[in-house]
C-alpha cells in the first residue's frame, strides 16, 4: 500500500517519503564532506571571517547537493532538473517573480530587521564585525554572509521545497522537511546570536524567519525573493553599521 491514512484530512504517500529520503541522503552526504573538510583544515565552525570556510560551505551546501540532484537523482533530465531547483514553471513566470521579490524584501527588511535592531539594544556589539573602523576585513564577512545565505536558501527552499512542490507532495511534509533543514542550518547562527541576545530571543528570530520565508515560497513557488531579501538585509546592516 502506497498511502498511509493518518486522519481524514492527512494522508502520507510512501513514494513521497521515499523522494524526501533521497533528498536528505544527498544532504547527509554533503554534510559529511563539509564536516570532514572543516576538520581537515582545522576551521572552527563558529569562525565567520575565513575565506576557506566560505569555499567549503559553497562546496558542501551548493555544489554537492546540486550534483546529487542532477547526476544521482535526475541523470536523464538534467536541464529540466536544474530549473526545478529555483522555481516551478508557474513560479518562474514574471508575475510570480515580481511577487516573490516584493515578499522577500518585505519579510527580511521590514519584518525581520526590527528583530536585529532590538537585539542591538541588548548588546551594542551585535554586528560590530560589519563596522569598517572596528573590522578592516569587513569585505570577507560580507562575502561569507552572501555564500552562507545562498547555501541556506538553496538547500531549504530550492533543493527541498521547490522540487517537492512540483512533485505534488503534501504541504505539511514539505514544511516539516524545509523547516528541519532551516533550523539545522542555523545552529551556528544561534550559537553566536545567543552570545549577544537571550537564547529565547534568538530562537524566536530564527523560527519566525523560517516560517515567513517558507510561506513566501509556497505562495510564489520560486526562491528568488527570499534569497535576494536575505542577502539584502546583510547589506542594510552593513550600511547602517557604517553611517
Amino acid at each position: 500500500m502506497d498511502v498511509v491514512v493518518v486522519s481524514d484530512k492527512f494522508r502520507i504517500n510512501l513514494n513521497d517519503l521515499r523522494f524526501l529520503f533521497q533528498l536528505w541522503m544527498g544532504l547527509a552526504f554533503s554534510s559529511v564532506v563539509y564536516l570532514f573538510l572543516m576538520f581537515f583544515y582545522r576551521i572552527n565552525l563558529l569562525t565567520l571571517a575565513n575565506p576557506l570556510r566560505s569555499v567549503i560551505q559553497a562546496i558542501g551546501f551548493i555544489f554537492l547537493p546540486m550534483f546529487w540532484w542532477l547526476f544521482i537523482l535526475n541523470p536523464n533530465d538534467r536541464w529540466n532538473a536544474l530549473r526545478r531547483l529555483f522555481g516551478t514553471e508557474i513560479g518562474m513566470s514574471s508575475r510570480f517573480i515580481v511577487r516573490s521579490l516584493l515578499e522577500g524584501l518585505f519579510i527580511y527588511v521590514f519584518v525581520l530587521f526590527p528583530f536585529f535592531y532590538i537585539g542591538r539594544l541588548w548588546d551594542s556589539r551585535l554586528f560590530s564585525w560589519f563596522n569598517v573602523d572596528e573590522n578592516p576585513a569587513v569585505f570577507i564577512y560580507v562575502v561569507g554572509a552572501v555564500i552562507s545565505v545562498t547555501s541556506v536558501e538553496f538547500i531549504t527552499k530550492g533543493y527541498l521545497m521547490i522540487t517537492s512542490i512540483e512533485r505534488g507532495i503534501s504541504r505539511p511534509l514539505i514544511f516539516a522537511s524545509s523547516m528541519c533543514a532551516w533550523l539545522i542550518g542555523h545552529v551556528v547562527e544561534y550559537l553566536w546570536l545567543s552570545v549577544y541576545v537571550p537564547s529565547w530571543y534568538a530562537i524566536i528570530l530564527l523560527i519566525t524567519a523560517g516560517i515567513l520565508s517558507i510561506r513566501s515560497v509556497f505562495n510564489t513557488e520560486n526562491i528568488l525573493g527570499v534569497w535576494l531579501g536575505h542577502i539584502l538585509i546583510n547589506f542594510v546592516i552593513l550600511l547602517l553599521m557604517n553611517l
